[in-house]
């Protein structure tokens, strides 16, 4: 499992729905030809990490794009986790790492217009900018980290991309890909009563689990922080 900051995303990866990207935005400047996406980077500007940078141009682009969701004064959240908003600096800067993988895999937004190539790397370099610390996913559960704020949510969320395929309730027979029957991994919940959280991180680890593909090391980072602070 490669430790970086967040796993390195190719052209083959951005163009992988260009139709439904640039269908919809056919008036958007296409992506120029030196641009890629290829992960965190350094910062362009530090002064982009500040209060002022937000408000003028990130702001903009999250309520566009992200508020009817992840807006912390919202009653029905769409099924995003209580604990990710986009409508202040400190709460959109958290976790940078799991907010990139979800933008540039074209799982966030869900609905409506998704973002242009410009509007793609303005983020990225905001993102670049906020970031404290490469991410490392470590071998072993240990300690919880400094400041840590868990998700269940954000746990269910991975567990739903990730696992459910085999381990889920609904999942029978050959289709369970060997999954034990009644192991059923569909929240973190089910995780926390599995009882042997060493096991698990290390079928995760090893690359053993999701069959057949590597979990993206920022969606593992988030079961292994949950698991090492004891599982909330």
């Amino acid at each position: 499992m490669g430790m970086s900051r967040i796993s390195p995303w190719s052209w083959t990866a951005l163009f992988s729905v260009p139709l439904l990207m640039f269908g919809a935005q056919g008036c958007d400047p296409r992506i120029p030809s030196d641009w890629e996406v290829t992960g965190f980077t350094d910062c362009r500007d530090p002064a982009n990490a500040s209060d002022e940078y937000f408000e003028s141009t990130m702001q903009p682009f999250f309520d566009e794009y992200c508020l009817y969701c992840h807006a912390s004064e919202n009653e029905d959240r769409h099924g995003a986790p209580e604990s990710r908003n986009y409508d202040t600096l400190d709460s959109a800067k958290t976790s940078p790492s799991l907010t990139w993988a979800r933008v540039a895999s074209f799982t966030m937004p869900p609905m409506g217009r998704l973002p242009h190539a410009g509007e793609l790397d303005t983020l990225l370099d905001w993102l670049n900018c906020v970031s404290e610390a490469p991410l490392e996913v470590p071998e072993e559960i240990g300690e919880c980290p400094d400041g840590a704020s868990p998700s269940a949510g954000d746990v269910t969320a991975v567990l739903q991309e990730h696992c459910v395929s085999c381990h889920g309730s609904a999942v029978v027979g050959d289709d369970r890909n060997g999954a034990p029957d009644g192991v059923d991994w569909e929240s973190a919940q089910d995780l926390a009563s599995f009882g042997d959280d060493g096991y698990i991180w290390g079928r995760i680890y090893s690359g053993e689990m999701p069959e057949g593909t590597d979990m993206p090391d920022e969606d593992a980072y988030v079961i292994w922080e949950w698991l090492s602070c004891g599982s909330p």
